[in-house]
C-alpha cells in the first residue's frame, strides 16, 4: 500500500475532509484525474464512504448531492458510493429509490 501512495497511484482521504474540507469534492477529483493521465494510467476508481452525511445528520443533502452527480462522468472515472446498511436504512423509501435509480449499478453486500 505504501508503495502506491509513494507513487501517487493510491490516495486515502478522510470523507470529512473530502466533503467538508477546504477543497471542494469535484475540483479534487478533477485534479486527481489530471494527475492520473499525467502518470500514464487510463482511469481512476474512487471508493467513497457516504457515512459522513448521516454522521452530520445531513440526509437531505446526501440525496441532493448524490442526484447532482452525473451518471456517466466525462473523466475516466469509476465511482463507488458506499453506505453502511444502518445509515441507508435511515433514509426514506423515496430517498432510497431515487439514489438507487440514479446510479448505473447497485450492489448490496450482506454480512
Amino acid at each position: 500500500m505504501f508503495k502506491y501512495e509513494r507513487e501517487e497511484s493510491l490516495f486515502i482521504i478522510d470523507s470529512l475532509d473530502a466533503y467538508f474540507g477546504q477543497e471542494p469534492d469535484r475540483s479534487f477529483k478533477e485534479r486527481i484525474a489530471t494527475h492520473v493521465k499525467e502518470i500514464g494510467k487510463n482511469g481512476l476508481s474512487i471508493l467513497i464512504d457516504k457515512g459522513v452525511y448521516p454522521y452530520k445528520g445531513m440526509f437531505k443533502e446526501l440525496v441532493n448531492y448524490g442526484l447532482s452527480l452525473p451518471t456517466i462522468f466525462e473523466l475516466p472515472l469509476k465511482r463507488f458510493c458506499i453506505f453502511h446498511q444502518n445509515d441507508f436504512d435511515r433514509l426514506s423509501e423515496e430517498q432510497k429509490q431515487k439514489l438507487i435509480e440514479h446510479h448505473e449499478l447497485n450492489m448490496r453486500i450482506k454480512d
